[in-house]
């Protein structure tokens, strides 16, 4: 509206009307608009509403708000979010009108669907707390919750009289490529014989890489139900009885430790080279009836 003859008169039959009308900012083919274009072309767009307002003697408004799409996403995807007290799988693209505020929030720690993986809280990409409130801004944005990943590593013992699986660290939750070393314990009258799963084919202790969920299951049979029982790459440490029906051959990085006490209780035992002894072992011809 350029200008008035007479001061403009309001007649009582008029309907106020609402008109809607968007600002474009247009700037050099390769250039980017900075924050003080933003910023300047905002202030145009407030003062032409209000002046529009008042120009028209309050019979007419004006809408000029942008609606802005904002996305709130998570790292790794697929995170739960909470966004204005709903909860909703990340990403997820809302439209609003710039300058609303909205509440955006996550939980502190997370399971994946086979609870074999956990993601704990980090941060937020704009810096905000765990639950915050955002103003939307002019311009499409995304929102990210980034989130640490640690896979789980089940130890098991296939028979829990037989022994024990230990890791190093302890776990269960583990960093990605971190490498957890795996022992196994014989009880007594068992011996470890083999791993299964993520240790499958490897001596004891066992190395495991976690580059996603793991898990390490050690063999312990009943020594006095093994005929033969061959011991490769073990270490067996603390007082203990090998037991075989038939025969039990040591050798292969088999290794007594310094203060170990061991008995290897068969019809015969042989000794192989590979095998080293640095505390006390003992080999005792007896038969011993599978049971």
């Amino acid at each position: 509206m350029v200008g008035a003859r007479s001061p403009l008169t309001r007649l009582q039959s008029a309907l106020a009307t609402s008109f809607t009308q968007a600002f474009i900012l247009i700037v050099r083919q390769g250039q980017t608009a900075t924050a003080a274009d933003l910023a300047k072309l905002e202030g145009i767009r407030l003062a032409w509403q209000t002046y529009f307002a008042a120009a028209t003697d309050g019979l007419a408004s004006l809408d000029t708000t942008f609606a802005t799409e904002v996305t709130i996403a998570s790292n790794p995807t697929g995170r739960s979010i909470t966004v204005d007290g709903t909860s909703y799988t990340a990403p997820q693209t809302f439209t609003w009108t710039d300058g609303d505020s909205h509440t955006i929030s996550t939980s502190s720690l997370q399971l994946s669907g086979d609870q074999q993986t956990q993601y704990s809280y980090a941060s937020w990409s704009d810096g905000g707390a765990q639950s915050h409130s955002i103003t939307v801004p002019a311009s499409n944005t995304t929102y990210t919750a980034t989130f640490t990943t640690q896979y789980r590593l089940d130890t098991v013992a296939e028979s829990v009289a037989g022994g024990t699986v230990t890791p190093n660290p302890v776990g269960p939750w583990h960093n990605p490529n971190q490498v957890v070393q795996v022992t196994a314990g014989a009880n007594a009258d068992h011996a470890f014989h083999s791993w299964g799963r993520d240790c499958d084919g490897q001596g004891n202790p066992c190395s495991v890489t976690m580059t996603g969920p793991k898990n390490a299951t050690g063999n312990f049979p009943s020594n006095s139900c093994v005929t033969d029982l061959v011991l490769t790459n073990q270490t067996l440490s603390g007082t203990q009885v090998m037991k075989a029906s038939n025969s039990i051959t040591a050798g292969s990085n088999t290794i007594v430790p310094s203060g170990a006490n061991v008995e290897f209780r068969s019809n015969t035992a042989r000794l192989e080279a590979g095998f080293a002894a640095q505390g006390t072992f003992t080999m005792t011809s007896v038969s011993i009836p599978c049971l």
